[in-house]
C-alpha cells in the first residue's frame, strides 16, 4: 500500500512539464479504449521522460508494470523503463536496461532467449521489433566499450549479416551530427565521409545520403570520383539516386558519359528514372543528345523511353527539343511513344501542333484528347477543325464529341451543322 501511495504521490507532485528530450513522445491512448487505471501514471511517466527526469521516470514505469499487470501499457513499460535507464547511462543502469530488453530482443534477433522473461514484454507489439533490438544493441555496445565481456559477446552474436539491428534513435542522432562536418575543413571531413559511404549496411541509408550531399557540395576532383563510385555501386537505390543527381554538376560531360553507361546497363527502374531525370535537367548538348538517343532506341525498355519523353517535356525544354518531339510523333510507329508526345503537345498549348497530331493520329484515345484540347482554344482555326471533324470523321463518337465541344464554345455554326447532319444533307 505504501508503495502504491508513493506512486500516486508522484502524480500529485508533477505540474506542467515541457518536452526536452526529442526522442520521447507523449503516449496516445488507443481510440475508443476504456479508461485504464494506469492512464494517469503512464502519462506522467512519459512527461518525466520528456523532461529529462530519467530516474523518476524509470521508477514510475517499473511501478506501473508491477502494480497494474493487466494494464494495456504492460507491453510498453519495459521498453520505456529501459530507455530511461539508458539515458541515465551508468553501468548499473545499462545492465538493468539490457536485462529488461533481452527476452524480446533475442527473439527479434534470432538468438535463443537465455534471460529471465518475468519482467519482459507481453504478447503485444507496442514497440517495433527494430526499436527493441536497436536499443538492446546500443545498450550493450556501451557496456562492451566499458569492458563488459558478456555485452561484447552479445554484440558479436547479434550484429551479424541479416540481423535486424537497426537503431532508428541512434541513426537519427548520427544524421543530425553529420551536419557538423560542414563547418570543418574539407580535408579533415573527407576521410570521415568516406568511411560513412563505405559502411553500406541497410541501417545507414539516410546517413549515406547526407554524406553524398556534403561530398558533392565540396565540388573538388576527389569528390567527383567518390560520388561516381557511389552512383555505380551503393546497394541502396535512394543513395545511388542522390549520387546520380550530382554527376553532371561535378564532372560535366564526363558525368553525362557515366549516366549514358547506366542507361545501357542498369536494370533497376528507380535508377533508370533518376538517370533520365538528371540528363533531362542538365543544360548541355551532350545530355540532350543522350536523352534523344535513348528515346530513339527501339531496343530500350519502352517505359524508359516514355520516361525520357516526359522528362524533357517537363524540364526546361528548348525550341530544338520541341521540334524533335514533333518530328518524333510523325515518324514513330509505337502508339505509347506517340501518346507520350501527345501529352507534351497538349501541354504546349499550340493549336497548329494539336491539329497536326490529330490528322496523323491512329488512336481513338489520342484524337479524344486533341478534341478536348481544341475546345479550350479561342483561335478560329480550333473551331474550324472541330467543324471539320463533326462533318467528316468516320467515327461517330468523335463527331459527337466535336459537336458538343462546339456547342459549349457557343459556336454560331452549331445549329446549321446539326440540321445538316440530322437531315442527311452532309456533303
Amino acid at each position: 500500500m505504501r508503495s502504491a501511495i508513493a506512486l500516486f504521490a508522484v502524480v500529485a507532485a508533477i505540474g506542467s512539464v515541457h518536452a526536452q528530450d526529442p526522442r520521447a513522445t507523449a503516449p496516445v491512448s488507443p481510440r475508443g479504449a476504456q479508461s485504464d487505471p494506469a492512464d494517469s501514471l503512464y502519462r506522467v511517466a512519459h512527461e518525466l521522460l520528456a523532461r529529462g527526469e530519467y530516474g523518476r521516470s524509470a521508477e514510475l514505469f517499473k511501478g506501473i508494470g508491477e502494480k497494474f499487470p493487466k494494464s494495456r501499457y504492460q507491453d510498453q513499460v519495459a521498453y520505456n523503463e529501459a530507455f530511461a535507464r539508458y539515458r541515465i547511462g551508468t553501468t548499473k543502469e545499462l545492465e538493468a536496461a539490457s536485462r529488461l530488453l533481452e527476452p524480446r530482443a533475442k527473439i527479434v534477433l534470432g538468438a535463443p532467449d537465455t534471460g529471465d522473461a518475468n519482467r519482459g514484454f507481453g504478447r503485444g507489439r507496442a514497440r517495433s521489433e527494430g526499436d527493441v533490438a536497436g536499443l538492446y544493441i546500443r545498450v550493450n555496445k556501451v557496456l562492451a566499450q566499458r569492458g563488459n565481456s558478456d555485452a561484447a559477446n552479445i554484440i558479436k552474436v547479434s550484429v551479424r549479416p541479416g540481423a535486424n539491428s537497426c537503431d532508428a534513435d541512434d541513426m537519427d542522432t548520427r544524421v543530425d551530427v553529420i551536419g557538423a562536418l560542414s563547418s570543418m575543413d574539407p580535408a579533415q571531413a573527407r576521410p570521415i565521409l568516406k568511411r560513412v559511404l563505405s559502411n553500406q549496411d541497410p541501417c545507414s541509408v539516410d546517413l549515406r545520403k547526407n554524406a553524398v550531399f556534403m561530398v558533392g557540395r565540396s565540388g573538388d576532383p576527389e569528390a567527383a570520383a567518390l560520388i561516381a563510385s557511389v552512383a555505380k555501386s551503393d546497394p541502396s537505390p535512394p543513395v545511388r539516386v542522390e549520387a546520380i543527381n550530382w554527376l553532371p554538376k561535378l564532372m560535366g560531360d564526363a558525368g553525362v558519359s557515366v549516366l549514358e553507361e547506366a542507361i545501357r546497363t542498369e536494370q533497376d527502374e528507380r535508377i533508370q528514372r533518376a538517370v533520365v531525370r538528371t540528363l533531362a535537367s542538365t543544360d548541355s548538348p551532350h545530355a540532350r543528345q543522350a536523352i534523344r538517343t535513348l528515346i530513339d532506341r527501339n531496343d530500350a525498355p519502352l517505359t524508359q523511353r516514355v520516361e525520357a519523353i516526359n522528362a524533357i517535356a517537363s524540364q526546361r525544354m528548348s525550341a530544338d527539343d520541341a521540334a524533335y518531339l514533333r518530328e518524333l510523333y510523325s515518324r514513330s510507329d509505337n502508339e505509347e511513344i506517340r501518346g507520350a508526345v501527345v501529352g507534351y503537345i497538349v501541354r504546349s498549348g499550340k493549336t497548329a501542333d494539336w491539329i497536326a497530331v490529330y490528322d496523323g493520329a491512329r488512336s481513338l484515345t489520342v484524337r479524344n484528347r486533341i478534341i478536348s484540347a481544341l475546345e479550350t482554344r479561342k483561335e478560329s482555326e480550333a473551331a474550324d477543325k472541330l467543324v471539320d471533324i463533326a462533318k467528316t470523321s468516320t467515327v461517330g463518337s468523335l463527331r459527337l464529341q466535336a459537336i458538343n465541344a462546339l456547342a459549349r464554345r457557343k459556336d454560331p455554326r452549331v445549329a446549321a451543322l446539326l440540321d445538316e447532319i440530322v437531315n442527311g444533307r452532309r456533303p
